[in-house]
């Protein structure tokens, strides 16, 4: 049975919900069931790539449990992700009046604020590989900061800028600016999403990439806790919420072509 491309990305979506429910569950018995669907899923993919006849009328079935898991995680994943695009209301700076800037700049200020802790050696402790990856990370991150900082200066800078000649020029330095920000903020959140998978993956597999998967992440930074919105959360359920964050970056920011083309998940 040939299917659609829509019918296609039905599954995709489909194994995308099954793998974040498989990683929140803490019941072994539903794990394994849905495991197991996630295993036809990808067989029948691999099938509909090689040509092969399919059949998707058993996935219209599954048990109760897996249909309420499925429910309420939709139901929760759908308040995150409202969390997430409310992002918006941040500005870059007070001189700010590109909205497509705001949003940029709120997307990595969440980041950098909330996810940036959590993966600080001191919370997410790696195998010695793995560990060098995530530090230079964190690093690009500290560059990210003081390239937005950077931006703001120039944004507010702007505001003073006298006379039409002067002010067409500051604005096409803006906008180069910005692009450069949009194209850096983008390959740093693919390459972070890619290290999550990997992790996950490794997770799944039995590997001890990592080493305190339970333990629970401390917001050094914050006076008020209140504010930390992972504090208290356990590591290894840290990792699908950023990859969720992510992907809420990359359907609400307008992505410049090399990455829509990365992105095809």
């Amino acid at each position: 049975m040939k299917i659609s491309d829509a019918d296609r990305e039905k599954l995709e979506n489909l194994k995308r919900k099954l793998t974040i429910t498989y990683k929140m569950s803490t019941k072994v018995a539903l794990k394994q069931e849905i495991k197991g669907q996630i295993e036809e899923i990808d067989k029948i993919l691999s099938d509909i790539d090689a040509g092969k006849f399919v059949d998707l009328a058993k996935f219209n079935i599954f048990s109760k449990s897996t249909r309420d898991s499925l429910d309420s995680e939709k139901d929760r994943r759908k308040e995150v992700l409202e969390i997430y695009e409310n992002l918006r209301s941040l500005k870059l700076c007070k001189s700010s009046k590109d909205s497509e800037a705001d949003l940029l700049f709120s997307y990595f200020n969440y980041f950098e604020t909330q996810f940036y802790p959590c993966l600080t050696p001191q919370n997410f402790k790696l195998r010695f590989d793995a560990g060098k990856k995530r530090d230079n990370f964190l690093l690009i991150a500290d560059i990210l900061k003081k390239d937005f900082q950077n931006y703001q200066d120039d944004v507010d800078n702007a505001a003073y800028v006298k006379g039409e000649e002067q002010g067409a020029i500051y604005e096409e330095k803006l906008k180069h600016e910005k692009h450069v920000l949009i194209s850096k903020v983008t390959e740093f959140f693919e390459k972070i999403l890619n290290f999550v998978d990997v992790i996950d993956k490794a997770i799944d597999d039995g590997d001890t990439i990592l080493l305190e998967p339970e333990r629970e992440v401390v917001y050094q930074i914050y006076d008020d806790r209140d504010k930390a919105d992972f504090n208290d959360w356990e590591v290894q359920k840290i990792l699908p919420e950023l990859s969720l964050f992510i992907r809420s970056f990359f359907d609400n920011v307008q992505l410049p072509s090399f990455a829509k083309n990365n992105m095809k998940r």
